[in-house]
């Protein structure tokens, strides 16, 4: 079973604290368990096509967390495109309207830098 502990957008992680997230007040902090998973299809600037099982409750940056460990680039820096759309970092993949077996596009965001363009991807470098 696939559970874990949201509040406002973020994943609670295990082994922290109430206080580590600096939550002061009260808030709604939710569980979520769900046994569903979905398979989306990342494809990065360069390299191969990645292919990654989560939940459809999981977070945008939860989901650019797993495709970083498996393509080795810092979530910070990449963006997740559904078409035209990017994607919220801290909505969940439901609320952005993902679903299973999806194509989403990934591209490097050059933060203060120079933009860095891929011939073969149709999306633009995002300069923050």
């Amino acid at each position: 079973i696939d559970q874990r502990l949201t509040s406002t957008g973020t994943s609670l992680e295990y082994q922290q604290t109430i206080i580590d997230y600096e939550i002061k007040d009260v808030i709604n902090i939710f569980l979520i368990v769900n046994t569903t998973k979905i398979q989306i299809q990342v494809t990065p600037q360069e390299g191969d096509k990645i292919f990654i099982d989560i939940n459809p409750m999981a977070v945008v940056k939860d989901l650019k967390k797993k495709a970083a460990g498996i393509c080795g680039l810092d979530p910070t820096e990449m963006g997740l495109f559904m078409g035209q759309h990017k994607l919220n970092d801290d909505k969940t993949l439901h609320e952005e309207g993902v679903k299973d077996h999806f194509e989403l596009k990934m591209v490097s965001i050059v933060k203060g830098g120079k933009s860095v363009s891929y011939t073969h991807l149709p999306l633009p470098t995002i300069l923050l």
